[in-house]
């Protein structure tokens, strides 16, 4: 845990759920990797603004490196969104694990 991690409104709003069965957080702030969702922004015709992993890091060093491409592919190949991608580990983007689409 970071120092900055200690006031987290992330985890401090998931910790809260822990334990809680079928709660979208009952893992708590734990790492839960849910591949499902990547494809949501295909479904949606309308423009949105989509917060890429509002509650967590994509680029968290546990995230494989092919679920952080998968995710690029999907912002890529639709144009019509716009995608907001907070991170305190952009250095994934330049560093020899980076390997993402780019757009045409």
């Amino acid at each position: 845990m970071t120092a900055g991690s200690k006031n987290c409104y992330a985890m401090r709003f998931a910790e809260r759920w822990r334990g809680v069965p079928g709660h979208p957080f009952e893992q708590g702030f734990d790492l839960k990797l849910i591949p499902e969702k990547l494809t949501e922004p295909l479904r949606w015709v309308r423009s949105r603004k989509i917060f890429v992993c509002s509650m967590s890091d994509l680029f968290h060093e546990d995230v494989p490196d092919d679920f952080i491409v998968q995710a690029f592919k999907v912002m890529v190949s639709v144009n019509w969104h716009t995608f907001q991608v907070l991170t305190k580990r952009f250095g994934w983007l330049w560093g020899p694990r980076a390997n993402c689409p780019q757009a045409a």
